[in-house]
């Protein structure tokens, strides 16, 4: 569990020495939610909040329901907005986090097999109407199919002080994003 998300290769070594590499492969799992999560965006309906009015303003999603889960899913190839709220003032719940430094963000992905050129979107996270520059890398090129959690350094956004989430536009945008990729569970996590 303590092996980073990420594609990676494992060596096999005989007995006697030899040393073959096995195929790349994603490298992750699905973590859990802890009773210290703050959940920022995720598309299951919260007291009044219902996670469907977080789609996207480009057409390119939907929101998708299987298993009991429901998320967030590029039905064609997008860029500009993936995730998208900007209704807090309109009574949706929104966390305000102190001493955002001491958490990591977080989220679920799934990329549907045969997907490509997930890892070459450049993205940006926005907070409170603050566009937080990332670049490409922020999806793996593969889940294998199935979801992961990719976890995030606040550093790497330069968050620091309180995040208000309580008004203002937040989400994730950028591009170019395949279809099949699918987001779930944006959050943050004590450090």
């Amino acid at each position: 569990m303590d092996v980073p998300t990420g594609m990676g290769q494992i060596t096999m070594v005989t007995y006697e020495g030899d040393q073959g590499l096995l195929p790349s492969f994603m490298f992750g799992y699905l973590q859990p939610f802890l009773s210290s999560t703050i959940i920022v965006m995720d598309y299951e309906t919260h007291g009044g909040h219902n996670g469907y009015w977080d789609n996207s303003w480009t057409g390119s999603t939907a929101i998708t329901a299987e298993n009991g889960n429901t998320f967030i899913k590029t039905n064609a190839s997008l860029n500009g907005w993936f995730m998208n709220c900007n209704h807090q003032a309109n009574g949706a719940p929104a966390p305000v986090i102190t001493n955002i430094e001491n958490y990591v963000l977080k989220f679920d992905i799934r990329i549907d097999a045969g997907v490509t050129g997930a890892e070459n979107a450049a993205m940006q996270v926005i907070f409170h109407d603050a566009w937080h520059w990332y670049g490409t890398g922020l999806f793996p090129p593969t889940t294998g199919g199935g979801w992961i959690t990719i976890s995030v350094p606040v550093s790497k956004l330069s968050l620091t002080g309180t995040l208000d989430l309580s008004s203002g536009t937040y989400g994730l945008n950028g591009g170019p994003i395949p279809a099949g990729v699918s987001i779930d569970n944006l959050r943050f996590d004590p450090k």
